[in-house]
Order: structure tokens, then C-alpha cells, then sequence
């Protein structure tokens, strides 16, 4: 746990703290009871197919992607809902 939030380390990390998105750390999402999609997050790698919730829509990557956000037409996320 580190500012509320629960991390893991992607690869042998030192004196990193978590949170950029460009670092080793990434965000563990809690996975819906209901297995709708998680919530997007900044730090967390997403490949084409996955899924995420963001601002009240479900997106769908459409290539591998770390800290885009979705929501703009030319990224790498397609709106589904």
C-alpha cells in the first residue's frame, strides 16, 4: 500500500515510489464483483483487447498502452459503451 493504493513492482525497483507512470510500479485496479471492466489507471500496461471503465464508459485498447488516457480518437482507446 503506498498513497491508498495498492502497487506491484514490474521489475527489481530502489528508492521508487510509486506512481509514475513511467516507473516500475503499477496500480493493482480492484476487479468489479460483477466483472465488468476495472477502472483505468496511469500506471497499469494494457495490450489490445483489454478492457477498462473510465468516466462512466467502457474502453477497449486497440494496441499496448501505458498512461494514455482514454477518451481522445486518435489513442490507443476504442469507446465500446
Amino acid at each position: 500500500m503506498y498513497d491508498g493504493k495498492k502497487w506491484r513492482a514490474q521489475w527489481y525497483t530502489r528508492n521508487q515510489k510509486p506512481g509514475d507512470r513511467n516507473g516500475s510500479w503499477v496500480e493493482i485496479a480492484p476487479t468489479p464483483p460483477d466483472n465488468s471492466p476495472a477502472a483505468w489507471t496511469l500506471s497499469k500496461v494494457y495490450v489490445a483487447g483489454d478492457r477498462v471503465s473510465f468516466k462512466g464508459h467502457v474502453y477497449e485498447a486497440k494496441w499496448w498502452t501505458r498512461g494514455q488516457e482514454p477518451g481522445d480518437k486518435n489513442g490507443p482507446w476504442k469507446l465500446i459503451t
